[in-house]
């Protein structure tokens, strides 16, 4: 009979164990999704596809288009298809930040000298070196 105890007691530790962390990222997840929608709520988008945000769409678009087609010209694209304006978001996460599409040359200029996202020189720096355009701060 002790023996049995000590089993279910073992059994309800290693329970809680696995379960505390998963309902912890389950909540995190969730939060974290909310805020994210929310960010761009309001803000010219094309449709969402819910929990995936624009992941959809780059789906069906890669499924649809040639595989050799270079992943930037999707922005093209989506904008052509949903009729969108020379700027507009894309929502990517929980795969990755939010883009800022500009597809006209003088915003896209400007928009050169705004502060860039941290992630974006950790990533480019070791493919364009410290002193690529892309990633440059400033004029």
């Amino acid at each position: 009979m002790i023996v049995l105890m000590d089993l279910f007691s073992n059994v309800q530790i290693l329970t809680a164990l696995i379960l505390g962390p998963l309902v912890a990222l389950t909540a995190y997840f969730i939060i974290r999704l909310q805020q994210q929608r929310a960010l761009l709520n309001g803000l010219p988008q094309p449709p969402s596809a819910g929990w995936l945000g624009h992941l959809k769409i780059f789906a069906d678009l890669s499924r649809d288009f040639p595989k050799e087609l270079h992943p930037h010209t999707f922005l093209h694209i989506v904008r052509e298809k949903y009729g969108l304006g020379d700027v507009y978001y894309m929502d990517a996460w929980p795969l990755g930040w939010p883009m800022l599409a500009i597809s006209h040359p003088l915003i896209a200029e400007q928009a050169l000298t705004w502060p860039k996202h941290e992630s974006l020189s950790g990533y480019l720096n070791p493919i364009t070196g410290v002193h690529s355009l892309i990633t440059m701060e400033g004029k």
